[in-house]
């Protein structure tokens, strides 16, 4: 009978306890190491810049992380997985126009830096050019001087078209002194997939005199997919470079491209911002600089819709490409781009925290 008693009495006290002791215990655990917190916006974006390593071990290592902190996460962590792995798919070929005389110093900077980032690199130079350099290709009768420039870019056209049409999706042109971010090309490539139309995208120019030619700048890099590859090379049998009045291969290869139906796509980001950088940041950044400057023909050939402004509102924070750089301020773009950042803009920031 007592015992009885002390049950009635006390059944219930003991349950509820039990109760509240679970429940605390199951704070303290979700607490500690529960779901993982959803990242902040600049944890997000570095995450994805981060899928987009320089080597292959670098990305799978990364991917692989990102992966497990997006299995923890919520539904939106997961579309932008979906969003960076369509980035990656992304197969993009870049060959470089270069020479004899600047190959080894600038060919050998560009892939110590952006280089390993494209699918395919190739530097395209004359026929005699032996330098022995990874990815160069000494193409056939092709002499070397700004007067062979038309040729050269013909028959590396020609080189891309038969021998990676198929295995590459983009195909990128710049100069040996452009500094490429190719993980924002690659961007900019997948959200125009899978639209079966050829595109043509780069820094807008056009002639203020004659004509108007419109075209896009070779030194600020121009893409291709390969619809508009195949139009080229269409193009290019019949002939459609020789012409005297232009020694400028980049406005010959946006003239084929226009007759054989290929226009100029907008490559601006949304508020209007330029992509590709026909000079270096420093001078697009400094107001008034380019005015000051022999590059001031910029400012007046820009096309319409892409009027060149200087200072901040000049280029486009996924910008894709700036001009006239040197070997030693590739290392720089590349390091300030890639490595240099802010504490706390990284997730991997997280082990730096002293602890408490």
């Amino acid at each position: 009978m007592p015992s009885t008693t002390w049950g009635g009495r006390w059944l219930f006290p003991a349950v509820l306890l039990c109760v509240l002791v679970g429940f605390l215990t199951y704070t303290a655990i979700v607490s500690t190491c529960g779901p993982h917190p959803v990242p902040s916006e600049s944890f997000r974006l570095d995450s994805l810049r981060r899928g987009l390593a320089a080597t292959e071990e670098e990305g799978q290592r990364s991917r692989a992380a990102y992966a497990a902190v997006l299995n923890k996460s919520d539904p939106s962590m997961r579309r932008m997985a979906a969003a960076l792995d369509r980035v990656m798919s992304m197969r993009v070929l870049c060959w470089v126009m270069t020479g004899p005389t600047t190959i080894k110093e600038k060919g050998t900077a560009i892939l110590e830096t952006w280089g390993p980032k494209c699918d395919k690199l190739l530097f395209m130079t004359s026929e005699k050019d032996k330098t022995p350099l990874a990815g160069r290709v000494s193409l056939p009768g092709v002499g070397e001087g700004r007067d062979a420039l038309v040729a050269k870019s013909e028959e590396a056209w020609k080189h891309v078209w038969t021998n990676y049409r198929d295995e590459y999706q983009w195909f990128y042109k710049c100069d040996d002194d452009t500094y490429t971010v190719v993980e924002n090309l690659k961007w900019l490539a997948a959200t125009l997939e899978p639209q079966h139309k050829p595109f043509f995208l780069g820094k807008h120019l056009r002639e203020p005199f004659g004509d108007h030619l419109h075209w896009l700048s070779g030194g600020a890099g121009y893409v291709l997919n390969r619809l508009a590859l195949d139009r080229l090379q269409g193009a290019l049998e019949k002939k459609c470079m020789n012409d005297p009045n232009r020694p400028y291969e980049d406005q010959l290869v946006s003239r084929c491209l226009a007759n054989a139906g290929v226009g100029i796509d907008n490559s601006l980001d949304g508020i209007g911002r330029s992509r590709f950088l026909p000079l270096s940041p420093e001078l697009h950044l400094t107001p008034g600089a380019v005015a000051k400057t022999v590059y001031k023909w910029v400012l007046s050939q820009s096309d319409g819709k892409e009027s060149e402004t200087d200072g901040a509102g000049c280029c486009s924070e996924l910008a894709i490409a700036f001009h006239y750089i040197s070997p030693q301020s590739q290392h720089a773009l590349h390091y300030l781009i890639n490595t240099l950042h802010p504490f706390g803009s990284r997730i991997s920031d997280l082990k730096l925290l002293p602890s408490s």
